[in-house]
C-alpha cells in the first residue's frame, strides 16, 4: 500500500505537496510520479517526481479542480481529485486507498 497525504493552498498561487510512504513498512517510495491532471480531458497539467525521502511538491496551481495521479512501478496507480480555491484545504489519503500490487 501506499500512503500519501496531500496539502493544498488556494488564491490562484496553488501548492500540492506531500509525502509517499508504502503503508506495508513505512518506508519513503522514492521516486513515484505525481501528475496533476485535468478531470475534464484527462491531460496532465503539471506533475514533478518524489525525491529520495518521498517528498513532492507541486506549485504555481492555478484555482480549480484536479486530479491528482500517484504512480510507482509495482504500485496501483492512486488518484484523488481535488479542488483549489481561495480556502486553504487538506487532503490525507489514508491506508486503504490502494494496495500493493507485485505480481
Amino acid at each position: 500500500m501506499i500512503v500519501v497525504s496531500i496539502v493544498a493552498f488556494g488564491q490562484g498561487k496553488g501548492k500540492v505537496s506531500g509525502t509517499i510512504v508504502d503503508a506495508t513498512n513505512n518506508q519513503p517510495v522514492e521516486f513515484a510520479t505525481v501528475a496533476l491532471n485535468d478531470p475534464q480531458t484527462g491531460k496532465p497539467v503539471d506533475g514533478t517526481i518524489a525525491d529520495d525521502k518521498g517528498k513532492f511538491v507541486i506549485k504555481g496551481i492555478k484555482n480549480g479542480e484536479y486530479t491528482v495521479a500517484i504512480s510507482f512501478i509495482g504500485y496501483e496507480t492512486i488518484q484523488r481529485a481535488i479542488n483549489i480555491n481561495d480556502s486553504n484545504s487538506e487532503f490525507d489519503f489514508n491506508s486503504s486507498d490502494k494496495s500493493r500490487s507485485r505480481h
